[in-house]
């Protein structure tokens, strides 16, 4: 089957060609699929296993995704196990121990318990440390801000060039944006401290932007990396 949209289904070809399923037909479909692909998991799954945790929010709602750890003989895997908002119920809370009381009941749907967890990995926030204490695991931390760290400490050669760039980009995302618009969809992209990457992001978009950046503007002149410094980047 092809990977489809979900606006598949709203085409008016596909309803004139197809014939439409109950709601209950479609509710017990997806639930055999989901107790197959959690049969299928647990059979792969050893008794002893690792979870690694990860939150996001949207609006004001919180999600908790628990992703499974494990070595196979095909190699590691890390099979989605739950996904749902942390305040479930009008009672639940943001705590360690709601978190735990999730893990203990969507595990045995994969024939495991929370005995096999032998290592959480996760943010090193205080809710995942407490959560790792109540189950008596080591909690492997977040190694982001280290690779932060480190990634910081090797561009400081760089730090000036870096520098004219980051003040380039800032330039081109206001007046003169409208000019850099006539000639090119791309728009330039800031370096943020709290993320070492966009560091990488922001050199990439000026070495694809640096064709369209003319040395004869005058608001642009100033700020322009010189020939040398555009090779060391």
């Amino acid at each position: 089957m092809d990977n489809l949209p979900l606006s598949f289904c709203e085409s008016v070809e596909t309803r004139r060609y197809t014939t439409p399923v109950s709601v209950n037909t479609l509710v017990s479909s997806i639930e055999s699929v989901t107790k197959a692909v959690e049969k299928a998991i647990g059979e792969e799954m050893p008794d002893e296993f690792g979870l690694m945790l990860d939150d996001w929010s949207q609006d004001t709602e919180q999600f908790l995704a628990i992703y499974g750890c494990y070595d196979s003989p095909g190699g590691p895997r890390y099979p989605l196990l739950s996904m749902a908002p942390v305040m479930d119920e009008p009672d639940d809370h943001l705590n360690a121990e709601e978190r735990m009381r999730a893990i203990v009941r969507f595990l045995p749907f994969f024939g495991k318990t929370i005995n096999g967890c032998k290592f959480l990995v996760g943010d090193n926030c205080a809710v995942n440390k407490r959560l790792a204490n109540l189950m008596n695991v080591p909690l492997v931390g977040c190694a982001r801000h280290r690779l932060s760290l480190a990634v910081r400490e090797f561009l400081v050669p760089f730090e000036t060039a870096l520098d004219q760039v980051q003040q380039l980009m800032r330039k081109h995302r206001t007046k003169p944006s409208c000019k850099m618009r006539m000639k090119t969809p791309l728009m330039p992209i800031l370096r943020q401290d709290t993320r070492w990457s966009s560091t990488f992001s922001m050199l990439e978009r000026y070495i694809r932007l640096r064709e369209f950046l003319s040395a004869n503007d005058d608001d642009m002149m100033d700020l322009l990396p010189s020939r040398a410094v555009h090779r060391k980047l």
